[in-house]
């Protein structure tokens, strides 16, 4: 459950465009913000696979920062 409440409050309050996004090489949605409401909703319930989805999202958000920020 700790788990899942920091992927809560990493997503809280982000603002995540209507946009396509790749999650993994085999993995995308076509707007992210929906995306990530829907996961946050099916991982309260205690859906594993969506707890996993945020993480991947998340992992692959900080990659983006952390190459911006080289920039």
């Amino acid at each position: 459950m700790n788990e899942l409440n920091e992927l809560l409050s990493y997503f809280e309050g982000r603002c995540l465009p209507e946009t396509e996004f790749v999650i993994s090489p085999w993995a995308r949605t076509s707007n992210l913000l929906k995306c990530v409401k829907l996961a946050i909703a099916t991982a309260q319930d205690g859906n594993k696979a969506s707890i996993r989805r945020l993480q991947m999202i998340r992992q692959r958000l900080e990659r983006q920062q952390v190459v911006r920020a080289k920039w």
